[in-house]
């Protein structure tokens, strides 16, 4: 009788108490809805900071919002000399302060970089296109180390092929590297990823005008230079690296191709290990996988990178997905362009507990447990 009752109250609990694995079930849900096509740029506890590109004058606006759907709007652009259509990503220093870039406008009309403080005051930082400067920036800053903040413009400099530059707390201004559109590649479409010991990855369009225009990975550090890692083919490999690329505590560098074999937006997904290898690990099924891989790849916790496509999957309105380093590919959400929204934005963030964070272009935010 006494095991009888035992089993009966150990079956009981079972019932009452959710198991470690019920309560970190994967799940995917929508947080708010953003009208005009919100872009997660960053987190900060669980507050959530997002652009939106355009919002009807082609300015474009900052905001928050919580996890809870709580939104609030920051700043409005108006096209002069804070800037024009806001990029997704956004940098957050550990104050507070938020840091992103605008596409266009400013002083010179070609671009800026902006500040929005902790305590709601913003500030143009920089007005890119003085004489000798880059132009356009596609994606927005990185924060790395001395609280610096870097990152690319997609033209400007010499021969219009764009840079890389930092930007310090004194909001001193610096031109890193000019690209020569040679060995070195030109036009940078996507921001860069710095590591802890101030190293710089980023990747470029093009390889030269009259080259290789199917782009490239690179490595810049200030006692090396600048180092061309890999040049894409246009074959299983793809073209077109458009998203700034993730580097691992071990100095594996990953990140997407837009293109693929020609076509408009498969793409695909590589990883260049410590040692410099290449290695391809997914050509992207547009069907099944998504098409048009279209955001930087976020590490999580559990050492797999996640991201977004623009288009494809089941419904054909992009995906989200996670991939392991072994290249183990996972659809977590295909978009059916309802409720759930359609042609997610372009950049993921998460939270301490690794839940994932982005936006739509139809409207809502999400929230995905892997």
């Amino acid at each position: 009788m006494r095991n009888i009752l035992a089993w009966r109250c150990v079956a009981l609990l079972a019932v009452l108490l959710p198991s470690a694995n019920s309560a970190k079930a994967a799940h995917f849900s929508v947080v708010a809805s953003v009208p005009g096509g919100p872009q997660i740029g960053a987190m900060k506890g669980t507050t959530l900071f997002g652009t939106v590109s355009n919002n009807g004058n082609g300015a474009g606006t900052l905001f928050s919002l919580t996890t809870k759907g709580s939104y609030k709007l920051l700043h409005t652009f108006s096209a002069g000399s804070d800037g024009s259509g806001p990029n997704a990503r956004l940098a957050i220093d550990p104050t507070g302060d938020l840091f992103g870039t605008a596409g266009a406008g400013g002083a010179n009309k070609n671009g800026t970089i902006w500040e929005y403080s902790a305590k709601g005051a913003f500030s143009n930082l920089h007005s890119f296109g003085g004489s000798g400067d880059g132009t356009y920036p596609f994606q927005g800053p990185t924060l790395g180390p001395g609280s610096l903040l870097f990152g690319t413009t997609s033209e400007g400099a010499i021969g219009n092929s764009g840079l890389i530059y930092n930007i310090g707390t004194a909001h001193a201004y610096t031109e890193m590297y000019k690209f020569l559109s040679k060995g070195d590649g030109h036009c940078p479409f996507s921001g860069v990823a710095v590591t802890s010991a101030g190293a710089i990855y980023g990747t470029a369009i093009g390889l030269g005008f009259g080259g290789n225009p199917t782009g490239s990975v690179f490595e810049y550090t200030s006692t090396g230079g600048l180092k061309t890692l890999y040049v894409f083919t246009d074959g299983n490999d793809g073209e077109w690296p458009n998203q700034a690329p993730t580097v691992d505590n071990a100095g594996n560098v990953y990140g997407t191709t837009y293109i693929q074999k020609g076509s408009n937006f498969p793409g695909a997904i590589w990883m260049i290990s410590a040692a410099g290898t290449f290695k391809l690990l997914r050509e992207m099924d547009a069907a099944k996988d998504g098409s048009g891989p279209n955001s930087p790849l976020l590490l999580d916790l559990d050492g797999n990178l996640y991201g977004t496509t623009l288009l494809g999957g089941a419904h054909g309105f992009g995906t989200l997905f996670r991939i392991t380093p072994a290249g183990k590919f996972t659809v977590l959400h295909s978009f059916t362009g309802g409720s759930d929204g359609g042609q997610p934005s372009g950049n993921l963030v998460r939270d301490a507990a690794g839940t994932l964070f982005g936006g739509t272009d139809f409207g809502p935010v999400f929230e995905e447990v892997p």
